[in-house]
């Protein structure tokens, strides 16, 4: 399926590949999903056909807005995710991410982290937890597109780096004075998101 969409794709006028990503794309990115953790070596290549489909699939906005909308950033961050440590995968993500993500959605998560760290340390430990929870899941995407080194500039320009340190600062405050399991989740996705920074 992904090599006969591909190639449909390279072959149809731009404006098809709405179309032809909308009849295909959800079982790509369902086969992403289910997979993403694989460490065999025929389904890494059917996963990074399967990326070439999406990346190709987003060269239009039309495109890139169909895909968007069938879950692919969810999917291909989960993917990379999970092969964060193969390398030819992560290379492989991070083309598809930049094709279909754009600047403005990566404000937009930098912008949900700075948003969302003033509402921590607010004295009620459930309303504390949702929102380190919350962050947990930005601070995640984040993370993963600082893999991608594209998007280093907006991360960087929009306080992506001071954002993650504020997250830090409260969140420890959080996990040491209140012993908060969320805050503890919190601190790790952060520092995670640093070392992906570095690779």
């Amino acid at each position: 399926l992904a090599v006969s969409t591909l190639g449909a794709l390279r072959r149809a006028q731009p404006h098809l590949a709405k179309e032809i990503i909308q009849r295909a794309g959800r079982q790509l990115i369902n086969v992403c999903e289910t997979y993403a953790g694989t460490k065999d070596e025929a389904m890494l290549n059917t996963l990074a056909e399967i990326l070439s489909v999406l990346e190709e699939a987003s060269v239009t906005k039309e495109g890139r807005t169909m895909t968007s909308k069938l879950g692919a950033v969810s999917a291909v961050l989960g993917l990379l995710e999970q092969q964060a440590e193969n390398e030819v995968m992560v290379q492989k993500c991070s083309a598809t991410l930049t094709a279909i993500v754009t600047e403005e959605d990566v404000v937009k998560v930098v912008h949900r982290i700075q948003a969302t760290t003033p509402q921590l340390e607010t004295g009620d430990d459930d309303t504390d937890s949702a929102a380190c929870d919350k962050l947990s899941k930005d601070v995640d995407k984040l993370g993963c597109l600082m893999m991608c080194g594209d998007f280093s500039d907006s991360i960087q320009k929009s306080g992506g780096v001071r954002a993650l340190i504020d997250a830090i600062e409260r969140a420890e405050r959080l996990a040491k004075d209140r012993e908060l399991d969320a805050a503890n989740r919190l601190l790790k996705k952060c520092t995670k998101a640093f070392g992906r920074a570095a690779k």
